[in-house]
C-alpha cells in the first residue's frame, strides 16, 4: 500500500514532471522510484523484526529456547526480495493506468492472499488441457507463503529466480511504459 501510494501521489501531485523532462532516458525515473519503494519497505521490515523480537520475547520469551540468526536473517532476505517483486508489478500497474487506486487495490489483493483464489482457477483451467503446474509456485506472493525456516535451503533458488525474472520482467514494462508516454 505505501508503494502504490507513494508512485501514484507523485504521478498525480505532479513531481516527476520536474525530473522526467530533463532527462535524456525518462524510463530511469521507474527505476529509482522502485529503489525508494524498496528502500521504504526494507525499512518497514525492520521495524516489524524489531516490534516483533522485543514482544515475543516479553510474553513468549520462557518458551523460546533456541533460533539461528543466519537462518533469521536469509528467510528475511528472501521475503525482502520477494516483496521487492511485488513492488515492481505495484509499479508497473500504476505506470500502465496512471491510477493509484488501482495500485492500492492490486496491494490490497496481493497483501490479504486473494491471489490465492486467482491462482487456483488458473490451475484448474490449466488441468482441463492436462497441464498440471500450480502457479502460485511461480509468483512472488505464492512463494512468499511457502518460505520456511525448515525448507529454506530448497527453496531459496526458486525465490530468487521468481523475484528477479518479476522485477527485470515487470521494472523493464513499466520503463518501456513510461518512455513511450507524454510527461504531463
Amino acid at each position: 500500500m505505501v508503494s502504490a501510494s507513494f508512485i501514484g501521489a507523485e504521478q498525480s501531485c505532479g513531481y516527476v514532471k520536474n525530473i522526467a523532462g530533463q532527462l535524456p532516458n525518462k524510463g530511469l525515473t521507474i527505476v529509482s522510484k522502485f529503489i525508494v519503494t524498496c528502500f521504504v519497505q526494507l525499512l518497514i521490515l525492520v521495524v516489524y523484526v524489531i516490534v516483533c523480537s522485543i514482544t515475543s520475547n516479553m510474553f513468549f520469551g520462557q518458551y523460546i529456547t533456541a533460533y539461528s540468526i543466519g537462518k533469521l536473517l536469509a528467510l528475511l532476505s528472501l521475503r525482502f526480495l520477494l516483496f521487492c517483486a511485488i513492488n515492481a508489478i505495484l509499479l508497473f500497474f500504476c505506470t500502465l493506468t496512471k491510477s493509484h487506486a488501482i495500485a492500492m487495490v492490486i496491494g490490497a489483493i496481493f497483501g490479504i492472499g486473494v491471489t490465492n483464489i486467482l491462482y487456483w482457477a488458473v490451475n484448474m483451467l490449466l488441468s482441463v488441457v492436462k497441464i498440471t503446474v500450480n502457479v502460485a509456485h511461480f509468483m512472488p506472493d505464492g512463494v512468499n507463503g511457502l518460505i520456511s525456516v525448515s525448507n529454506l535451503g530448497t527453496i531459496t533458488g526458486r525465490a530468487i529466480l521468481v523475484a528477479v525474472i518479476v522485477i527485470a520482467g515487470f521494472l523493464a514494462g513499466a520503463m518501456l511504459l513510461f518512455k513511450k508516454r507524454d510527461v504531463k
